[in-house]
C-alpha cells in the first residue's frame, strides 16, 4: 500500500512538472525533447592527399609515389550518427517563430576514401578516419498544426563543433610486376630459349595515427513531420540539408555538404 502512494504521488509530481510553464525571463520554454538518426558530412572532392594530411606526424614518404589516378577512386563513405538534445522556445518579439537550441553528439564518425588501380598490377590502397565531434546548434523555425493531430515544422539553422579524439588508419597494398624477359639477350630470343616468367612484388601497407582536431559548421535547412499523441507528445522524422565547411588544425578547409535526418520525440509544455 506505502509503495503504491508513493508511486503514485511521484507520477503526480512528474506530471505536474511536465504540465508546468517554464519561463526564462521573456522566453517561453515550448517543448524539449531527443533526436537519434544518421548524418552524411560529405567531403567536396574527398581524396588521399587530403585523407593523408589530416593525420598527425604523417610519414608522406609511404604515399608520395602512389600512381593512383581519378578513375581508380572505387568507393567511399561518410557515417555520421548523432544524438541530439534540445529545447525550443518562443521567439517574444517574432510572433509564430520559435528558437530551437540543442546539442548534437556524433560519436564514431567515420570518413573513408578506397582505391583501386585499374592497371595490372592490382595495388589498392583504404584511408579511414574515425573520430568524435560535439556541436552547438540554433534554428529559427515555425511550426504548423493541422488536423489537430500532426505537425509540420520548417527552418533555417546552423551548428558549430569540435572534434577530437580521432586516428587515421592506412591498409593495403603496393604491387610491381616486374618483367624479368627485359634482360634476355637477343640470341637467346632467336635460339628459343623458354621465356622466363614476370614475377609480381608486393609491399603490404598498414599505418595508423592521431586525427587531427578541428572546427566544423554548417548552415542548414530543416524540415520535420510529427503526430501528435495525447495533446502533449509529438513523435515525427526530422531531416536537414546544409552546407558548411571542415578546419581541422594544420590541415586545409574543405567545403562540406550535409544530409542529415533523425527520429524525433519533444514533450509539449
Amino acid at each position: 500500500m506505502k509503495k503504491l502512494i508513493l508511486l503514485s504521488t511521484a507520477f503526480l509530481f512528474c506530471f505536474q512538472i511536465a504540465s508546468a510553464q517554464v519561463n526564462i525571463g521573456t522566453w517561453k520554454l515550448k517543448n524539449a525533447g531527443i533526436s537519434m538518426g544518421t548524418d552524411r558530412d560529405m567531403i567536396k572532392n574527398l581524396d588521399y592527399d587530403y585523407m593523408v594530411s589530416t593525420g598527425r606526424n604523417v610519414d608522406k614518404s609511404l604515399f608520395a609515389n602512389q600512381s593512383f589516378l581519378p578513375q581508380d577512386l572505387y568507393g567511399g563513405v561518410c557515417e555520421n550518427p548523432h544524438f541530439r538534445a534540445f529545447a525550443t522556445f518562443e521567439v517574444p518579439k517574432l510572433k509564430g517563430f520559435d528558437l530551437n537550441l540543442a546539442i548534437v553528439s556524433n560519436k564514431n564518425r567515420l570518413d573513408g576514401v578506397y582505391y583501386h588501380s585499374t592497371e595490372r598490377d592490382g595495388s589498392y590502397l583504404s584511408f579511414e578516419s574515425m573520430n568524435d565531434e560535439l556541436a552547438v546548434e540554433g534554428t529559427l523555425q515555425k511550426s504548423i498544426k493541422f488536423l489537430r493531430i500532426f505537425r509540420l515544422t520548417g527552418g533555417l539553422g546552423t551548428n558549430l563543433g569540435y572534434s577530437y579524439g580521432g586516428q587515421l588508419k592506412v591498409y593495403g597494398a603496393t604491387k610491381q610486376v616486374v618483367d624479368n624477359n627485359m634482360d634476355r639477350s637477343f640470341n637467346a630470343i632467336v635460339n628459343g630459349d623458354l621465356a622466363v616468367p614476370t614475377t609480381t612484388h608486393q609491399d603490404d601497407i598498414y599505418e595508423c595515427y592521431d586525427l587531427r582536431d578541428g572546427i566544423h559548421q554548417r548552415v542548414f535547412l530543416q524540415g520535420g513531420f510529427a503526430i501528435i499523441v495525447l495533446k502533449k507528445l509529438d513523435i515525427g522524422f526530422d531531416y536537414r540539408y546544409g552546407v558548411g565547411y571542415r578546419a581541422l588544425f594544420g590541415s586545409d578547409i574543405v567545403r562540406t555538404e550535409m544530409f542529415s535526418g533523425g527520429l524525433t520525440t519533444k514533450w509539449n509544455f
